[in-house]
């Protein structure tokens, strides 16, 4: 008798664990299963508003809202603007901060969260994305002289342009780097960027050629050209400054 009724309380013992073990793997699964749904609907919702940003060319929007296909959840998609460094934030975060190429009003970040109940800190599931501005087509460079230029340009003395990447309605294209050149003329000169970007160029006028054994000086009345170059998009564009006098005094 006593043999039996421990064969029956170890046997009952065994069902009550082995059922709180099958109560705990349904929990479990249905947790995953929720889990798997909530990443899932994430992906859908990036995966929605970069295509329609794609399509459309304007960033999203901050939203929140249902999915009737995902009964039970709800999202939400946060939207911050978005800059970048060019060519990339390693390359330019060991530089000063006034020299950094900055690219503004790129595009945005979004993030993308999920939430089903209870709510709570492990019931939500979250996805990252980013969409980037189309750029408008480069129609040509345009340049222009700093106001605070003196011209005729005197010997060793220097001048200031900026030049800018426009389309075919004159509007400035953000995020194109020139390079600056000097074409002399009847006069001489060195020609440098004075931003890392080279949106700024600065010319000085090189009176005397200290490169030969008998240099040579240029006459008042020699002049030189400025040129901006930039290459986007696997194309050459350039644009020259109007002729910079140049003086002896």
């Amino acid at each position: 008798m006593i043999e039996t009724l421990i064969s029956l309380f170890f046997i009952a013992t065994t069902l009550l664990l082995t059922s709180q073990l099958l109560l705990s793997a349904t929990r479990l699964q249905q947790e995953v299963e929720k889990t798997m749904g909530g990443a899932h609907l994430a992906d859908q919702i990036l995966s929605r508003v970069r295509a329609s940003a794609e399509k459309s060319g304007t960033m999203p929007t901050s939203q929140s809202g249902t999915d009737s296909n995902f009964p039970g959840y709800r999202y939400q998609v946060q939207v911050v603007e978005a800059g970048l460094y060019s060519p990339c934030t390693t390359r330019e975060l060991p530089f000063p901060v006034e020299e950094r190429r900055w690219i503004d009003d790129a595009g945005c970040h979004f993030k993308v969260t999920v939430t089903w109940e209870p709510n709570n800190a492990r019931n939500r599931a979250i996805a990252y994305g980013l969409a980037l501005r189309k750029l408008p087509g480069v129609s040509q460079l345009r340049m222009s002289a700093d106001s605070g230029n003196a011209t005729p340009v005197a010997k060793n003395g220097s001048v200031l342009y900026t030049v800018r990447a426009v389309d075919s309605s004159n509007r400035s294209i953000p995020g194109v780097f020139f390079h600056w050149y000097c074409r002399p003329r009847s006069g001489n000169g060195l020609a440098e960027s004075k931003t890392r970007d080279g949106r700024t160029g600065k010319f000085t006028h090189i009176y005397k050629t200290p490169y030969r054994s008998a240099p040579i000086y240029f006459p008042v009345g020699s002049e030189c050209l400025l040129r901006a170059r930039a290459r986007i998009n696997g194309k050459e564009f350039e644009c020259d400054s109007d002729p910079i006098p140049l003086t002896d005094v």
